[in-house]
């Protein structure tokens, strides 16, 4: 889970929170570039879910399917691009995991 201000400040609720989140048992960040973050989840989640789930219950299973590797990534380029057409094009760090996750076991 990552968390902050739109405005990038990391502000009294954005500590409080990452505070209140520490030992959480699970993943949780504070973040001063939360939009950009924001961007890259949405352009993950719109290829999950036309991709991996329709396709293969598991992200390691598309690259079984004919075509299913450059389906995947052609849902990804999408949801990127209006990213980037929006001033927040994924980091490439980001693009890389995004990248291969269809072929991941």
């Amino acid at each position: 889970m990552v968390y902050g201000e739109r405005d990038g400040t990391l502000s009294d609720r954005v500590h409080a929170l990452d505070a209140a989140l520490s030992g959480a048992g699970f993943g949780a960040r504070a973040s001063t570039g939360i939009l950009q973050e924001m961007w890259e989840k949405w352009g993950t989640a719109g290829d999950d879910g036309c991709v991996d789930l329709p396709v293969a219950r598991y992200s390691g299973e598309i690259e079984a399917v004919p075509g299913g590797a450059e389906l995947a990534l052609r849902f990804l380029a999408e949801p990127t691009g209006v990213a980037a057409a929006s001033g927040y094009g994924p980091r490439e760090v980001f693009l890389a995991r995004a990248r291969g996750m269809p072929t991941a076991k």
